[in-house]
């Protein structure tokens, strides 16, 4: 029922918020989806992936090094559970080589 809820307050988030706040809904949108237990599991995680993809429009590895990674790894994740298992490495992959989030710990 919570997650019902949540994905009702991104949508609606969506049409009011703009760069970095629109990422951000999307990729919890995203992983509302991911995560949704109600409805067909298949569309759930591919609604999740449509919303990570989404995200990365404004996360990119120059604008936002760290939730570009995150977001990738999440991404693949989904991928991983619809068994694609060839776009989740490409996914993982992708997100372990951002060059430089040593500033992040």
């Amino acid at each position: 029922q919570n997650f019902e809820k949540a994905i009702a307050c991104y949508q609606v988030a969506l049409k009011v918020r703009t760069d970095a706040d629109w990422a951000s809904s999307q990729w919890h949108l995203g992983t509302a989806y991911s995560e949704r237990i109600l409805g067909d599991k298949t569309q759930n995680l591919e609604r999740a992936i449509a919303a990570y993809q989404a995200a990365l429009q404004i996360y990119t590895p120059e604008t936002y090094p760290e939730r570009w990674a995150n977001t990738q790894s999440d991404l693949g994740k989904a991928y991983r559970k619809l068994g694609q298992i060839a776009d989740a490495l490409t996914c993982f992959e992708e997100s372990a080589s951002e060059p430089d989030l040593s500033w992040a710990s």
